[in-house]
């Protein structure tokens, strides 16, 4: 470093004010270089120039230095990259806060809110060591995060070796999250219960003409044809007693619905002798269904006579009810009765039919 240095005796001499050792020349003598001139050479140059080294401005981490020359931000850092360093700041993780000021940096956790977490007896569960466990509900915290703490939270529990044991009642109630239940049936489905607050097992209730049919994880709702019976015409009953008797159609009918039907009824009736017609019924009842010439049996509903009717004359048996109030799946036979008009008339009924359908 021509003109920057001057020899000196000795390195034991006291360094001249101003000067600074810049190594050694011939002899051992030591090298003295000013300051000033250093100054102006690193101005100059870019470099400081030393006996066998070079050392670049600005100044790298290899010799010492940061490689850097920006002004740092507030909070910033000389952070390694794998070849040098870059500026930068602090990242937050979770639930943790980093303030940047002037030559300050300040770190801190964030201040969050817990919930209790609540056995089905309403009481605060606890860990093994006793600690009470709540919940985190702050979105700074961790939210869901489960606390295990004395006193108040703080320690955040996160691994699944640190949990705590819960012991829930069983069958895990609907308070805690479950049905209450443990075993099922074909169909059967939990339906809120307002009366007890829980779950029932139920299977769904046919309504009116609606069948329900419950299998293995599975249930088919179909809607019902209408129930009808209807007899074939019936041949000649003679009689001619004004006591009545059965005309015997044999038409049955179970209803499974509503227990309401609709009664139709048609058939031809005259008289051989006399204009006092013929009186007819009609009747219903539970059990065996009459036979033809049979004694009068069941429940009369509907009643009518042909008086006046000509002699030889045929004329109708019409009569329409509706039948309310029978009894669900309970078979039922329907039938009319008939007698004559007046003693010794002979009177015959034929081609009688019944049509029943439940509505």
């Amino acid at each position: 470093m021509a003109g920057l240095t001057r020899k000196v005796p000795s390195i034991a001499t006291p360094i001249p004010a101003g000067y600074v050792i810049g190594g050694t020349g011939a002899g051992g003598a030591a090298q003295l270089v000013s300051i000033a001139d250093l100054g102006r050479a690193i101005a100059a140059t870019g470099t400081v120039q030393a006996p066998g080294s070079s050392i670049p401005v600005p100044v790298t981490y290899a010799f010492g230095g940061t490689g850097l020359t920006a002004a740092p931000a507030n909070g910033q850092l000389p952070i390694g990259n794998g070849s040098g360093y870059t500026l930068g700041t602090l990242t937050a993780g979770q639930g943790i806060s980093i303030t940047n000021a002037a030559g300050a940096i300040t770190v801190a956790a964030n201040a969050y809110s817990a919930t209790p977490l609540l056995n089905s007896s309403g009481a605060i569960v606890t860990d093994s060591s006793g600690n009470d466990v709540f919940v985190v509900t702050s979105t700074t915290a961790q939210p869901g995060a489960v606390q295990g703490v004395g006193g108040s939270p703080s320690i955040a529990v996160t691994g699944s070796a640190d949990l705590p044991t819960i012991s829930l009642v069983t069958p895990v109630t609907v308070a805690d999250g479950g049905t209450g239940q443990t075993t099922y049936t074909d169909g059967q489905l939990l339906i809120g219960d307002s009366s007890t607050g829980g779950l029932d097992k139920a299977t769904l209730t046919a309504g009116t003409w609606m069948s329900v049919t419950n299998g293995p994880g599975s249930i088919t709702v179909s809607r019902q044809a209408p129930k009808v019976s209807v007899n074939a015409p019936t041949g000649n009953y003679n009689f001619s007693s004004t006591t009545y008797t059965m005309v015997g159609t044999g038409v049955t009918l179970t209803p499974t619905n509503t227990g309401s039907v609709l009664i139709i009824v048609n058939g031809n009736c005259e008289n051989s002798s006399g204009t006092s017609g013929v009186n007819y019924g009609l009747n219903y009842g539970t059990g065996t269904a009459p036979a033809t010439g049979a004694a009068q049996t069941g429940t009369t509903k509907v009643t009518g006579n042909t008086y006046g009717q000509n002699v030889g004359a045929t004329c109708n048996l019409p009569m329409t009810f509706v039948l309310t109030g029978l009894v669900l799946n309970t078979a039922y036979w329907f039938d009319v009765e008939v007698a004559a008009g007046a003693a010794g008339n002979s009177c015959v009924v034929d081609g009688v039919t019944i049509v029943v359908l439940e509505l």
